[in-house]
């Protein structure tokens, strides 16, 4: 079911609230899009740091390799800022090679195009990372899912 994003809005600020956070904002962004899988991530990971990720339905064993050694293959980690990317996007006969494993770890999960937004915050420096996933079966996205 498609909502507005005015509600989707209210739901990422009411979300603070929540416990865990964000769930239902997660929840209705999958509704909305569609999309297979969104994450909230709060604090990126690095070695020796699992990071921190939110995922209402996440699978946990692809969350916990893009966690512990995925990350450092991922061209998703830093995206340009207020700039929605898609990972078809950036797949460039010239860019392929360079994501080799990180592809063959979405295959194995069968995802099969990632959506992201990066927002800073101007006075925290927080950023505040955004990922939104799509299956086998799926399209990739395209110009409405930017838009939303």
């Amino acid at each position: 079911m498609t909502r507005s994003p005015t509600h989707l809005i209210d739901s990422l600020f009411a979300g603070v609230l929540e416990d865990p956070p964000w769930m239902a904002f997660l929840e209705q962004l999958e509704d909305s899009l569609p999309c297979h899988n969104s994450t909230i991530v709060l604090r990126k990971p690095r070695a020796g740091d699992p990071g921190v990720l939110i995922s209402p339905h996440g699978n946990r064993q692809a969350l916990s390799l893009l966690s512990e050694r995925m990350f450092k293959h991922s061209p998703f980690l830093d995206l340009p800022e207020r700039r929605v990317c898609t990972f078809h996007e950036m797949l460039t006969p010239t860019t392929r090679p360079l994501y080799a494993e990180y592809i063959d770890y979405l295959r194995a999960f069968g995802v099969t195009d990632l959506l992201g937004l990066d927002l800073i915050d101007p006075q925290s420096r927080l950023t505040l990372r955004l990922r939104c996933s799509r299956a086998e079966g799926e399209p990739q996205f395209g110009g409405r899912e930017r838009a939303l």
